[in-house]
């Protein structure tokens, strides 16, 4: 499964049961009662009060597992997601970067509460991806990918995932999902994980011209203040703004040249809890 990871960006893992799926969408629909938009992440309105409420019940319910899983890494934020019906389409791109990626990785864990697909907006993955730059990202720095997904609509893999399973991908990995054309909500809880022996930074741009790295802690992400964590934090290395954008011939030929061999017909393995369990206490069927 590391393997896995570390070549194609993600991982696909048997993850909650339906207890603890039932769980989660129980808070879900306590948190998000009146969407307003197609799209809305509980990280985005609620208080700092009801989001370290919600993270703590992630963590008590995801993180006996994660321990059995993901061993090297260590959980930090989560934030509950639901997208109704309608049209909106979640741009490709891939995550802010929040450790230093030239020695680290960060991630995302997706978990869906109800079954996905096309037809609701499962998550679409660039597979490789991940491995075709480590340029920083954040607030006010312009992304590469947002204008051409329409063509990664052509080009990604877009599993079918059962509720309860989820898939952990790197923050350097391009993503993306479709409207959800059902009458059902696709509810989701979403946590981020890294390397347990990273330090968190954050990058942004305040002048349009340079970007601005600092040391950062969990705090910093709630209620996110750029003036406070430039005030307060520990600045490393400042360097230029990115202006070259790349194009999609060039696009192209990095998908190509970093797609995982085995993705023709095997889209990276995928591994159970129970299996992973099995290998630990060294059962067998």
């Amino acid at each position: 499964m590391a393997n896995d990871l570390l070549k194609c960006g993600f991982v696909i893992v048997d993850l909650l049961d339906d207890t603890e799926v039932q769980q989660l969408t129980s808070l879900t629909q306590k948190y998000l009662t009146q969407p307003g938009q197609d799209f809305i992440s509980s990280s985005h309105f609620l208080s700092m009060d009801d989001s370290k409420q919600i993270n703590h019940e992630l963590h008590s319910i995801i993180q006996p597992k994660t321990d059995i899983l993901f061993p090297a890494l260590e959980l930090l934020g989560g934030t509950l997601a639901t997208k109704i019906k309608g049209k909106d389409i979640l741009k490709a791109h891939n995550d802010w970067s929040i450790v230093d990626e030239t020695i680290h990785n960060s991630y995302n864990l997706w978990i869906p509460l109800v079954n996905t697909g096309k037809e609701n907006g499962t998550l679409g993955l660039i597979p490789g991806s991940h491995l075709w730059n480590n340029k920083l990202r954040g607030l006010g720095i312009p992304g590469d990918y947002e204008s051409y997904t329409h063509q990664f609509l052509g080009i990604g893999y877009e599993p079918a995932l059962n509720a309860g399973q989820a898939i952990l991908y790197n923050h350097k990995l391009i993503h993306y999902s479709r409207p959800n054309k059902t009458d059902q909500p696709r509810n989701t809880a979403i946590i981020g994980m890294k390397d347990k022996e990273a330090g968190l930074q954050v990058s942004f741009s305040a002048d349009n011209k340079t970007i601005e790295t600092y040391r950062a802690t969990e705090e910093d992400f709630y209620g996110f203040d750029v003036k406070k964590i430039s005030s307060h934090n520990q600045q490393l290395p400042t360097v230029p703004l990115y202006t070259e954008r790349i194009g999609w011939e060039e696009i192209r030929t990095k998908f190509n040249s970093h797609l995982p061999e085995e993705f023709s017909n095997l889209f990276c393995k995928r591994e159970s809890l129970i299996s992973k369990l099995l290998h630990k206490f060294k059962f067998s069927y």
